[in-house]
């Protein structure tokens, strides 16, 4: 997985959005494909997205044969806490492909990117790292270009346009005119 956003503290959000086209030999976009069990994929074979499901025994192996398998070759994310990312033993891949005393990802933090628009908000400071949701990725060709750009956080934003209503109450209040009732002389 590769490096896409820091995060320097809690309650930030980026907006993530990707194109481009990669081929795991066919032609997938960010959003992956339905691709049925079979001559190339076995009746145990499972992909990252689906990883932690197998392990809490949420999707049973074997499948049968022809059971579609979606995301294929989606793009996936995976945000790491700063605590275990800045340790000397880690690393950004498949925590059961590191080493004894190595750490890698976890695969309950991996979650679908697609193409979006996404906003992911993290809670943390941290780092979000994005892939491709292969079991083999050294046969992908192409790439996926992929955004990510700041957004305000709804409570600032909320403040923010508080303070925008309050002004804009306090000139209205004075530029208000005053009607004054007609005088009668009392002739009737």
């Amino acid at each position: 997985m590769v490096l896409g956003w820091t995060f320097s503290g809690g309650a930030e959000r980026v907006e993530i959005i990707a194109t481009g086209n990669i081929t795991i030999p066919n032609t997938v976009g960010p959003e992956g494909i339905t691709w049925p069990v079979g001559a190339t994929i076995g009746t145990n074979d499972f992909f990252p997205l689906e990883e932690a499901s197998v392990e809490a025994g949420g999707l049973v192996l074997p499948r049968s044969v022809g059971t579609p398998i979606d995301l294929i070759g989606a793009l996936m994310a995976a945000f790491i806490p700063e605590n275990l990312y800045s340790a000397s033993s880690f690393f950004s891949r498949d925590e059961d492909l590191v080493s004894s005393g190595e750490n890698g990802i976890a695969s309950s933090a991996l979650f679908f990117v697609g193409a979006g628009p996404l906003i992911f908000e993290a809670s943390e400071a941290g780092r979000l790292y994005f892939g491709v949701n292969d079991t083999y990725v050294a046969n992908n060709h192409g790439q996926f270009t992929t955004t990510v750009n700041a957004v305000p956080v709804p409570s600032a934003l909320f403040l923010f346009s508080s303070g925008i209503f309050a002004l804009l109450g306090m000139q209205l209040l004075r530029k208000k005119t005053h009607t004054v009732a007609p005088v009668t002389d009392g002739i009737g």
